[in-house]
């Protein structure tokens, strides 16, 4: 990796350390037997798609633009929820056209008694299959609804041809309370191992507006993660206050 970076900069251009993605992966090998992938997940981790599965948690493939509505509204509210940037609606609706046309694709929606209540897009590109988005709503907490969806998720690039399941981001900094840590705790449940990627290269052409524009990304962070502990120190204290009135 520092001879690609080497080489970049041999070239002009120079290391932006605030990327649009992740550098760090999740990334699990799923050419072994279904069972055997089962096997080396976490023992909580199967019974929690048991419980999906006893309580009738169904998983599907999106059929229709009702169905596609129903993805979108859930990536809102996960998005509200957590403060993350997401696509417009049309952008996302394009990106699943190009590639489920070619069968490279597929949206998946979990329901709960016709309640959509997950959803996740996959997106297959040669031998990888990558978990491009999820959301969740923000009823039943106490359902593992998210377990049985991604187990279906590998599934399905497991039957398309694909040799590894990319997760995607996790924390670059593998350690406890950074942000993304209960993300990464759950995709490390399903087994595999972390990927770094190298580091985001730009090449410069106008050194002042690109000044301009790396400061500003700054105190956008900045301000993110503000409004992110904010939200974390506010449910914590619903939280509390729901335990004492038990």
């Amino acid at each position: 990796m520092n001879a690609w970076v080497a080489a970049y900069h041999t070239l002009g251009f120079q290391t932006n350390p605030i990327a649009v993605h992740g550098r760090r992966t999740w990334v699990l090998d799923i050419r072994p037997r279904t069972d055997q992938l089962l096997a080396n997940f976490r023992k909580a981790w199967r019974q929690d798609i048991q419980i999906a599965e006893r309580r009738g948690v169904v998983v599907r493939e999106a059929e229709s633009g009702a169905d596609f509505d129903a993805y979108y509204d859930l990536l809102k509210i996960t998005s509200e929820r957590d403060g993350f940037f997401i696509h417009s609606k049309e952008h996302h609706k394009e990106m699943l056209r190009l590639f489920a046309k070619k069968g490279d694709a597929v949206l998946y929606l979990a329901e709960l008694e016709g309640e959509s209540i997950a959803a996740k897009m996959l997106i297959r590109f040669g031998p990888w299959c990558y978990d491009m988005f999820g959301a969740t709503s923000n009823t039943y907490h106490d359902l593992p609804k998210t377990h049985l969806l991604q187990f279906c998720c590998l599934q399905w690039a497991k039957e398309h041809g694909c040799a590894f399941f990319d997760f995607r981001t996790i924390p670059e900094v593998l350690k406890p309370g950074v942000e993304m840590w209960g993300v990464y705790q759950f995709k490390k449940g399903f087994g595999g191992f972390s990927r770094l990627n190298m580091p985001t290269q730009d090449y410069v052409y106008r050194p002042l507006i690109y000044m301009l524009w790396r400061g500003s990304v700054k105190v956008r962070r900045m301000l993110r993660r503000i409004k992110r502990k904010k939200r974390v120190r506010r449910r914590s204290s619903e939280k509390q206050g729901a335990w004492s009135t038990q």
